[in-house]
Formats: C-alpha cells, sequence, structure tokens
C-alpha cells in the first residue's frame, strides 16, 4: 500500500521516481520487500529467491501461470521452486517489466 505523499509525488513529479529519488521511494513503500511465495501474483514480472543451501536470486524476470514459472525474457517455463517473491527491477531501477 502506497503512503498518500508518495503516491502525490509521483502524479506531480514523475521524475522523481527515477534515479537514487526512485529508489527512496520504493524503500519507504515496501516496494523492495521479499514477500512469501504463497502471495506471488500471476503474469506480473517478479525476482524469485531460491533456497538451495543458500539463498539465491534468480537472475532473470519471472511470471507465475497457470502451468508454473515462466522466464519472462525467453518465453519458456522454468522449474524452480522459489521461496520469496518481490517486483522485479529493470538495469534502470525501474520496478516492473522492461
Amino acid at each position: 500500500m502506497k503512503l498518500h505523499w508518495i503516491v502525490e509525488a509521483e502524479r506531480f513529479f514523475p521524475f522523481v521516481t527515477r534515479g537514487i529519488g526512485g529508489s527512496l521511494l520504493q524503500f519507504i513503500d515496501g516496494a523492495r520487500d521479499w514477500h512469501p511465495i504463497s502471495t506471488a501474483p500471476f503474469n506480473q514480472n517478479l525476482e524469485l529467491r531460491l533456497r538451495k543451501g543458500k539463498r539465491r536470486l534468480v537472475p532473470f524476470p519471472c511470471r507465475q501461470t497457470r502451468n508454473g514459472w515462466v522466464n519472462e525474457d525467453l518465453r519458456v517455463r522454468v522449474g524452480v521452486d522459489p521461496v520469496r517473491w518481490r517486483c522485479w527491477r529493470n538495469k534502470r531501477g525501474n520496478a516492473g517489466g522492461y
């Protein structure tokens, strides 16, 4: 849930959501928080955390579908058993997709 002042800042000052300001707003807003895999949304780019001895991150965006997890870059099914998720952040630091 976004704080009211963050929503207003994004609406009136869209440049604030880029760069360091955007990272700070997402940190405050909770967009960087890890969530239990049982709450993962469908058809949204997500970053996944796996547990295999050590905790590992999947290095590409994934989507949960009716048939399991899909590598969004290659559009192929991947056999992973994630334990946590958060919104995918692309190389420019924006949440979501591309």
